[in-house]
């Protein structure tokens, strides 16, 4: 379904399928993880560029899927239209024979291969737990082979193997039989009809207000009496006795300290590097956080799009395909965006930050790649940088529709906070809004882009502006200091090579918004609220990540989950005063916002026994305590210091959260019924339920 204000050109999805062997063959699945690197994933990559360069569809993505018995090959061209179907599948079929006859680029195989082992000897799953994600990944073969449940993990002797396949036409030969020579295969075509969504909708009340003149008034009757046991089931908690059936740990069970910082502010030609000495296996982790000064008198919105296309187009010295390949034959990856730290004193600092990692024997290498893609990036190339714009409006679109809470939670602050202001211009709504309008409007505006984005990397890639943060052991820092010097000398050339400063392209700055929706052609909504406790005079307490999980699990929980029937329903609350409550694939709209708005009157009532606050503590702990890789846990260091947080600020915050009582979260209600008797609303959604409630919103429009 789209939108009345949508075309039904260029709004058609092409899908192309093949089960690809069994899961149970753990080289030609692995084999295949790494095709998926060479034929969709890498820039360049030939499948997606062919069918890029014929002008099928605005992005194409897909590639390979193991969590299924029999695995997928999935090749999707979105924005696409159904009279392309013909030169889809041929382009797809005449590319992988092509490379199956005339053979793969060995470079390309091999960054995928290094790649994906250096993934698996990194072993980095964010904040879960690695026992968790192995026991998942056993599940893979352990489900359908007993004797395979530990292939997963004995990775090692599969990589060898692959390696040791390279040299001879086996990866060509997998896309002969599983790719071009395979009929175990799909083509699916979808196609726009606007209003759709509207149509099913009245198309389900037409069905049951025929099925209810069926019934008899007895059946009618048995139907409202199940509903209402329905709702007084939903409404009514477990019993004591129920829930003492449960083993849960006590407040007693955890630390009392928390975790500290490990950092060193070390200095290097006059950069300030922030060093964590810790175990990372040989690994060295780079962060280079160019300062960028006033974003808010700066078009943001173009810096984040500049960002994207960096590591992506052509340099001096490589093309974009073969600077992928080189990116992930010597490191372990390389990626740049825009990064928002917010300050513990008030305010934020703004950067275009480039992160790398690398084994500590390739650290002179990542440098060199690092000024490479910095300060040689060419975007000269049109067509390259239109086909990027359009990959980002796509993944913009699909982000609205899959994390429209997050978007909206963030759009609802952005109408008082300048921070806020600033991420939704990079990465939210008003992002959105700016990629779309210049991908309209590309021809008019790409020369004057590139002259800009000259300008900017003259002026913000410099020493001045920089700060490093890097996790490694003593042995990586002594080798990242001996050839840091390269890099630093490069940055200290393009400093002196500036035309203009940097005032003359900033610009009026970022208008303000509130109470704002955006329609979709989505059935549900994400709905957010927002407002600013400090603006109201009051301190961040370590009260309130306990009463996140009271929300979250509990008021929330039930009325918007549980009764309400979305899909999810969170709450934050910030240290620089920001708080923001949503709802995630939400079927109502004006309900939602009236129980966010209540949740003043529900503290004042609020009451728990010694077993649920213990409960609610536990779970604010485990959201602080979860399990750091060695990366992230020199990242927490690196960003504690860039915001100016202690050991003592955590401290006092761990204490308050041990120490909460039932009499801390009620004095809380006073604090959020101040904070939004003006709250500032988002909702992205469904039409219907927009224009049923559009008196909430000072602004209404499609997106």
């Amino acid at each position: 379904s789209i939108t009345e204000d949508e075309s039904e050109e260029n709004n058609t999805f092409l899908s192309w399928n093949r089960v690809v062997g069994d899961t149970s063959d753990v080289v030609d699945m692995l084999a295949f993880s790494i095709l998926d690197y060479v034929l969709m994933g890498a820039p360049g990559a030939p499948v997606k560029e062919a069918l890029i360069k014929a002008g099928i569809g605005s992005d194409i993505y897909g590639g390979y899927g193991d969590s299924l018995r029999q695995p997928l090959f999935n090749i999707t061209a979105r924005e696409a239209n159904a009279s392309d179907l013909e030169r889809f599948e041929k382009i797809i079929m005449d590319t992988l024979k092509k490379l199956a006859d005339n053979g793969i680029n060995k470079s390309s195989l091999l960054a995928g291969l290094n790649s994906a082992e250096f993934r698996a000897k990194e072993a980095d799953y964010g904040g879960l737990p690695k026992g968790l994600i192995y026991g998942l990944d056993a599940l893979n073969t352990w489900l359908y082979d007993d004797s395979a449940a530990f292939n997963s993990l004995c990775y090692q002797q599969f990589y060898d193997e692959l390696r040791r396949r390279l040299d001879g036409d086996y990866f060509e030969n997998l896309i002969r039989k599983y790719l071009y020579d395979n009929t175990h295969s799909s083509i699916v075509v979808l196609t726009p009809k606007a209003g759709l969504t509207i149509e099913n909708e009245n198309a389900l009340k037409e069905k049951l207000s025929k099925y209810k003149d069926t019934l008899s008034l007895d059946e009618r009757k048995k139907i409202v009496e199940d509903t209402a046991y329905l709702k007084e089931y939903q409404a009514t908690p477990s019993t004591k006795e129920e829930l003492l059936t449960l083993p849960v740990l006590e407040r007693s069970d955890l630390k009392k300290e928390a975790k500290k910082f490990s950092y060193e502010i070390k200095e290097e030609s006059r950069v300030k590097c922030v060093h964590s000495d810790l175990f990372t296996n040989g690994i060295t982790y780079l962060t280079f956080d160019f300062k960028i000064d006033d974003p808010m008198s700066l078009d943001v919105s173009r810096i984040s799009f500049l960002t994207s296309l960096l590591g992506f187009v052509d340099t001096k010295s490589f093309s974009y395909s073969l600077l992928s390949n080189e990116i992930n034959n010597k490191s372990g990856g390389m990626s740049i965006s825009p990064r928002i730290i917010p300050l513990c004193q008030g305010g934020f600092n703004f950067f275009a930050e480039l992160n790398a990692k690398c084994l500590n024997g390739r650290i002179e290498d990542t440098l060199s790649l690092a000024e490479e893609i910095l300060l040689t990036s060419k975007l000269d190339d049109k067509d390259r940088v239109r086909q990027i714009l359009k990959e980002d409006v796509s993944d913009m679109m699909m982000t609205v529709m899959t994390a429209g809470h997050v978007l909206s939670a963030h759009r609802a602050a952005s109408g008082f906070s300048d921070e806020e202001k600033v991420n939704d211009a990079i990465s939210g709504i008003g992002y959105f809004e700016f990629i779309k309008d210049f991908d309209t409007n590309f021809d008019e505006r790409y020369e004057e882009f590139k002259d800009w984005a000259h300008t900017f990397i003259k002026n913000i890639f410099t020493k001045e502006n920089l700060t490093i943060g890097i996790t490694a052991g003593d042995d990586g820092y002594d080798i990242f200091k001996e050839k840091v010097g390269a890099f630093f000398g490069a940055l200290d050339k393009n400093a002196k090579n500036r035309e203009k400063d940097l005032d003359a392209i900033r610009i009026k700055g970022i208008e303000d918004v509130k109470d704002e929706a955006f329609i979709t052609a989505s059935s549900v909504n994400y709905s957010s609220i927002a407002g600013d406790f400090k603006a109201k005079g009051y301190d961040f307490l370590g009260s309130m990540p306990v009463l996140k999980v009271i929300l979250n699990y509990d008021y929330f929980w039930i009325n918007i989950r549980v009764k309400g029937g979305a899909y999810g329903c969170m709450s934050s609350f910030e240290r620089n005063g920001i708080i923001m409550f949503s709802s995630y694939r939400d079927p109502n709209l004006a309900a939602t916002y009236d129980i966010f708005l209540n949740t003043a009157e529900y503290l004042k009532n609020f009451d728990a026994d010694a077993r649920d606050m213990d409960k609610y503590v536990i779970g604010a702990i485990s959201n602080i305590d979860k399990p750091l890789s060695p990366s992230r846990e020199g990242m927490r260091s690196y960003i504690a210091y860039q915001r100016g947080l202690t050991f003592d600020m955590v401290q006092k915050t761990r204490d308050e959260i041990l120490n909460c009582s039932v009499s801390d979260i009620r004095a809380l209600s006073k604090l959020i019924e101040d904070t939004f008797k003006e709250p500032y609303r988002c909702t992205i959604g469904n039409e219907q339920s927009i224009r049923g409630d559009e008196k909430l919103f000072s602004e209404v429009s499609a997106i």
